[in-house]
């Protein structure tokens, strides 16, 4: 995963006009300066699943290029072991 989240690997992609569907993690881009959350802004993709438009940004601070980010917010299926749901929290 080191290698195909570079920052050299992020910039030849983003020269080269090449799109990238990855995910990340969803406290990294939150962390980058100018991504702003707004929780009245999710969108319902159906009972168990949440998307969110954040736009252009950074995901790594370093990069150069600023990528479409959409964060992604999914109930996790019921485990008869836990009492309680979790969340799955990514960005793509």
């Amino acid at each position: 995963m080191k290698d195909i989240f570079s920052l050299k690997t992020l910039d030849f992609a983003a020269n080269k006009g090449y799109q990238i569907i990855i995910p990340v993690r969803y406290d990294w881009v939150l962390s980058q300066e100018g991504n702003r959350l707004d929780e009245t802004e999710w969108i319902g993709y159906d009972d168990k699943t949440r998307l969110y438009e954040l736009g252009w940004g950074k995901i790594v601070s370093k990069c150069h290029h600023n990528f479409r980010i959409i964060l992604v917010e999914k109930k996790q299926e019921k485990i008869k072991i836990r009492k309680r749901k979790r969340f799955y929290r990514y960005a793509t």
